[in-house]
């Protein structure tokens, strides 16, 4: 039978405790790609040259480059913590260190129509400089591990405890994305046939707050199960460089993603070593 702590129906859950956690995480990014292309004849899509402005190919590139990404996977670890307890009402504080595997990458291919309509005319794409003009996109977010602390308050139903929780985090979020298309201009004097190329990428430690909400169950005077569900929310990541082709053109890439929010729903049991006895 559960011991009680001033009140008849409450477990204890007092003192030092150490456990495990096994889950599944779910996230949400937005990227944001902005292109600069070059100027006059160093351009590379070439849309204020050939076509009056702004508005055609990298126009489309930029769309195709800022996808919504849904990174997901395994999330498990430990966690520890002290509670304190008076009557029914617990509260306390808990640190945990987890793998957090999210990952999420965004493939894409589309048609540049500005330079595809040119090769008729002097040569664009391709070996022949008549072939459809394709831009090619892979984008990736990913993290690895996520430690966070967080107070903690709830209320014991007879060795049910709800609980909630707020706090920080801390993980590590790592951007990349590559570019390509068959823009080469081959039949033009001293165009090495290479056709556009970048690969940007950045890796920067994020801290975010924390929030969630869950139940543990006292199986004896030691043992407890618990499940929780977590959301948080960190700032994003910015990456950038120069796209370059075979003939001397050049366009800027910048991509930002503002934040990045993840969920965790998970299982976990804990050891209490303080408990009273019964």
């Amino acid at each position: 039978m559960l011991a009680t702590v001033g009140a008849a129906s409450a477990a204890d859950w007092r003192g030092f405790y150490l456990g495990a956690n096994a889950g599944y995480g779910f996230g949400s990014a937005d990227n944001s790609l902005s292109i600069a292309d070059g100027p006059t004849f160093n351009c590379h899509f070439c849309d204020n040259v050939f076509f009056g402005g702004p508005t055609i190919d990298h126009v489309i590139a930029e769309g195709a480059g800022s996808p919504s990404l849904k990174p997901h996977g395994f999330s498990g670890g430990l966690q520890t913590g002290y509670n304190w307890q008076q009557a029914s009402w617990v509260y306390g504080v808990e640190f945990d260190a987890d793998l957090f595997r999210m990952r999420d990458t965004d493939d894409n291919s589309f048609v540049l129509p500005g330079n595809t309509a040119l090769g008729g005319g002097g040569g664009v794409c391709g070996t022949t400089g008549l072939e459809t003009c394709i831009g090619n996109f892979s984008t990736r977010l990913t993290t690895d591990w996520l430690v966070s602390i967080r107070p903690r308050i709830g209320y014991d139903f007879d060795g049910v405890l709800l609980y909630g929780t707020f706090g920080a985090a801390l993980t590590r979020l790592n951007f990349e994305q590559t570019y390509t298309d068959n823009i080469t201009y081959p039949l033009v004097p001293g165009s090495t046939g290479a056709g556009g190329y970048i690969h940007t990428s950045a890796s920067a430690l994020r801290v975010g707050w924390i929030a969630g909400a869950g139940f543990a169950y006292a199986l004896d005077r030691n043992w407890s199960l618990r499940a929780e569900y977590l959301y948080m929310r960190f700032n994003g990541i910015d990456a950038g460089g120069r796209l370059t082709d075979g003939f001397g053109g050049y366009a800027d890439f910048t991509n930002r993603i503002d934040h990045v929010s993840f969920s965790i729903a998970r299982l976990g049991a804990d050891y209490r070593f303080s408990a009273s006895a019964r």
